[in-house]
């Protein structure tokens, strides 16, 4: 089968031909309304970074600065070529891009399906079934999530993926009491993605110039990435030299299971045991996570020592703020090992009570990468030096067997009991006490285990960032001299690793606890009260979006001391040229890397609700009501890896401070379904009773409380006051300005997220209609070193809202045969449902500090937002009534 699929058309801002050219106006910023991409049409600085003015540099009578092509780094002309020129007018409805691009690509498909069913004999029984399913995917942009701004890649990329799976079934019963199930199954799933021609080799876009380093140039170009704001554009893809399945991109993934349940009735006894065993496995090419790869990655923005404030110009003039790369192409070869042995009774203990009992004995096996291991932390063996072996402070299993493969332990069981209960309070069958209690534990998915380039320093992996800005594509390596090689140590290099706890032998846990009573009551319908909670412990901390556990976190304050390395002060929010920025490595603790996150298993989390519900089924109405009261309490992570996020990290320093109701946590859920058959109005005329009697009436209608506003807005993306172009705002403690407040600084670390605005009053009082907070409550903070406090009141999100409805009956024509009519409304009263951000500007969730005419003065500190009239109250409304009529016919 040959799919087409539709993919909406995507908006980006290219070069125009004249800033191919050379040539730069200012005027023809086609957002000047909003403000959107305007790095890309800023005319040129020539002397802003410090460097000599270039006498080639002219300007017309019009005012436009003209770069002669001639001063273009000569690696980076064919590559701008890639770059398509404008084919759409930039208006307020595209969003002022000036390039549209579709990415419909066929992808083709079969698959085959058998399965096979033998009696062997009476009591015994074979089955299995095969399914297979090839297809060609094609990836026009990126394998993966790319960034809105990535354009098409130079290469197409296909994969040539199929994937299968195997369930075999053997039961046999051995007599009236006493049955055996095997069950074994094997899933499996393999996508080599590989370019389809030299389109992007080094050679072919005119970048054979530009060298790798550690010894390795690869043919493919290396990537080139603009800003997020999108105003150069992203040309992007993953390594495709790797070792994966013969010099390929791509994925094997294959689960074998097997179980065996034997169940046995013994006088008021039903007892089952069985054993289970699986062992998931993947193999993945692994790119850098810092973005780098193999092929290296150049940054596009507007560095400090280079910048021209015009991040086209940058790139044609190759001004590039940081060069990555890693030494190779990691496969990860990740595996697991589960198995279990259980046994469960169900007793009948008498008329009255039921009981069920049972214990699992569960080795739940930690991911561990093959044949190495994976790379744990000895703070001891660390050496902070230039001259410090590579991978300095990491061990595993291949150079110290006191090292488990996987960094953690594996104990060899978790015994997690099952208890349950069902009583008949009176004895007639009308009012049941239920009560359970369960233990459960799993393991995190592969993707949170390799998470932080965990298993690259036993596979040999380095990663390499420059530590500064640097002029000229061939000047990789610290914007030096080209070099083939770096110190494999990346002195101040500024990579981010992951490492295991050594010693942990945590895995998720989840405690599970209810109490229900259920009661018969008049109406032939039954209502259901219950106490429904549960603890999950033992979640994996991977601490790249919070930096919760990371042992290279700069001190608070650190940026108001000497520079470790140069020895004078700086400002990370520098006023102007003629103050001296920051470098943040200088001033972590250990300069061989960036980031260093311990992964551990500390995360925890709790739910509590009261759930009732009331059900009625009848032959004229059906229907069933559900109401939850609930609350979900944990930490504020940051992390996506297995679900929904938690929340926003508010404090990078410790765990407890970032306890709250997570982002997740609605506290009144109700929702009804229903089925009523209507009345027959009509007899004595047939042709009238089949058209109008015997319609059935159903509907859905659903109610939720809004999420926990400030997990999901930590700060209310506050935009914080800076000076006047050039101005100071305050002053910090080591005596030097700060132009514009941030947690840099204000708290005078880079390791803190948010920096949080100060509280005057309850924001969740006196509010007006149709605001979710009161934005007169919230100030800038005030006295240098303190933010607001890390907690609010609890605040909500706007409330979702559904209701659907629908009337319908079945014609019957024949005896195997009939036709339906339906009538369906969604949303069908028309319910606005009101949304914050719906265009992507904050405009209606942000606390803004900066006046809108520009620069801010010491008066701004401790000041409230300047625009407490328009947020906090949603710009925007979702949803629409959908009706839809259906014929269908059953033959």
């Amino acid at each position: 089968m040959i799919q087409h699929p539709t993919n909406a058309i995507l908006d980006y801002n290219e070069p125009t031909q004249d800033q191919q050219n050379g040539i730069f106006d200012a005027a023809a910023n086609p957002s000047s309304n909003n403000g959107n991409y305007s790095y890309a049409y800023m005319v040129p600085c020539q002397t802003c970074s410090g460097l000599a003015a270039d006498a080639n540099w002219t300007k017309d009578s019009s005012g436009n600065l003209h770069i002669p092509t001639t001063d273009y780094d000569q690696n980076i002309t064919g590559a701008l070529k890639l770059y398509p020129l404008p084919n759409t007018t930039p208006t307020a409805g595209n969003g002022w891009s000036n390039y549209a691009y579709a990415p419909n690509v066929p992808q083709n498909r079969w698959e085959a399906t058998g399965k096979l069913d033998y009696a062997i004999t009476e009591n015994t029984k074979l089955s299995g079934t095969y399914a297979y399913q090839n297809e060609v995917d094609q990836h026009p942009i990126t394998i993966w999530w790319a960034p809105p701004n990535t354009l098409p890649y130079p290469a197409p990329v296909t994969a040539a993926t199929n994937s299968q799976v195997i369930l075999g079934n053997f039961t046999h019963q051995f007599g009236a009491t006493t049955t055996s199930e095997t069950v074994f199954t094997l899933s499996r799933y393999i996508n080599p993605n590989k370019l389809g021609n030299n389109a992007a080799n080094r050679s072919t876009v005119g970048m054979s110039g530009v060298p790798g380093l550690f010894g390795h140039t690869s043919t493919q170009m290396p990537n080139i990435v603009g800003p997020w704001e999108g105003a150069l554009s992203n040309i992007d893809q993953e390594p495709m030299d790797g070792p994966f399945d013969g010099g390929s991109f791509g994925a094997l993934k294959q689960v074998p299971q097997f179980y065996e349940t034997v169940s046995k009735v013994i006088g008021t006894h039903t007892a089952k045991a069985g054993f289970y065993w699986s062992q998931p496995y993947n193999s993945q090419s692994s790119g850098s996570d810092s973005g780098g790869e193999d092929q290296g990655q150049f940054n596009m923005g507007w560095p400090a020592n280079y910048g021209t404030n015009n991040v086209v110009s940058d790139f044609e003039l190759g001004r590039v703020a940081s060069y990555e790369q890693q030494s190779g192409v990691p496969l990860d070869n990740f595996q697991m090992n589960q198995w279990s042995i259980w046994a469960q009774d169900s007793w009948k203990a008498n008329r009255r009570l039921t009981l069920n009992l049972g214990l699992r004995a569960d080795h739940e096996g930690q991911w561990y990468g093959e044949p190495a291991g994976n790379q744990v932390w000895v703070q001891s063996s660390y050496v902070d030096s230039q001259t410090a072996p590579a991978n300095t402070g990491l061990a595993w299993n291949a150079i110290d067997k006191n090292v488990p493969l996987s960094g953690f332990v594996s104990p060899l069981f978790y015994y997690d009991p099952r208890v349950g209960l069902i009583y008949d309070i009176r004895g007639t069958g009308k009012t049941l006490l239920r009560a359970g209690y369960g233990a459960y534990r799993y393991q995190i998915s592969v993707n949170e285990a390799t998470s932080n380039n965990v298993g690259d320093g036993p596979k040999g992996i380095v990663n390499y960032t420059s530590p500064k800005a640097f002029a000229g594509y061939a000047n990789v390596a610290n914007g030096g001299t080209p070099a083939t090689s770096v110190s494999q140590s990346g002195w101040l290099s500024n990579t981010t690793i992951g490492a295991d706890l050594l010693g942990d032998d945590r895995v998720p846990f989840t405690g599970d606890w209810n109490v229900s009573i259920d009661q018969a009551v008049p109406w032939q319908s039954l209502v259901e009260v219950s106490y429904v909670g549960d603890k999950t412990t033992g979640e994996e901390f991977n601490g790249g979006n919070g930096n919760i556990n990371n042992l290279n976190n700069l001190p608070l304050g650190a940026y108001w001391q000497k520079d470790p390395i140069t020895g004078t002060y700086c400002s990370p929010s520098a006023p102007s040229s003629a103050t001296a920025g920051c470098n943040e490595v200088d001033f972590r603790p250990m300069h061989n890397y960036g980031n260093v996150y311990l992964l551990t298993h500390q995360s925890y989390e709790k739910y509590n609700s009261l759930q009732a519900s009331w059900r009625k089924n009848g032959a004229l109405l059906n229907f069933q009501a559900n109401y939850t009261f609930s609350k979900v309490m944990g930490i504020w992570d940051g992390d996506t890896s297995n679900g929904f996020g938690n929340g926003s990290t508010v404090w990078p320093y410790a765990i407890a401070p970032n306890y709250g109701p997570l982002d997740y946590d609605h506290t009144n859920i109700f929702n009804i379904w229903y089925i009523y058959n209507l009345p027959r109005p009509i007899h004595g005329n047939r042709l009238l009773a089949t058209a109008i009697n015997d319609w059935k009436l159903s509907g859905w209608n659903q109610y939720q409380s809004g999420s926990y506003l400030q997990a999901n807005l930590p700060t209310l993306n506050a935009n914080y006051p800076s000076a006047a172009s050039g101005g100071t705002l305050f002053t910090m403690p080591n005596g030097l300005p700060a132009g514009g407040m941030n947690a840099s600084s204000w708290l005078g670390s880079a390791s803190v997220n948010n920096l949080m605005p100060l509280l005057t009053c309850n924001p969740d009082s006196g509010r007006k209609s149709g605001f979710y907070y009161n934005a007169n409550c919230f100030a800038a903070p005030s006295t240098i070193g303190v933010e607001g406090p890390l907690h609010w009141p609890y605040m909500r999100l706007p409330a979702y809202y559904t209701n659907d409805l629908s009337i319908f009956k079945s014609f019957p024509t024949r005896e195997s045969q009939r036709l339906e009519l339906r009538v369906q409304g969604q949303n069908f009263i028309n319910h606005p449902l009101p949304q914050f951000n719906l265009n992507g500007s904050n405009s209606d969730d942000q606390i803004n500090f900066e006046p809108s005419s520009g620069g801010c003065t010491a008066a701004c500190l401790g000041a409230p937002p300047v625009n407490v009239s328009t947020s906090g109250k949603p710009l925007f409304t979702t949803g629409q009534r959908l009706m839809t009529f259906s014929a269908k016919y059953y033959f």
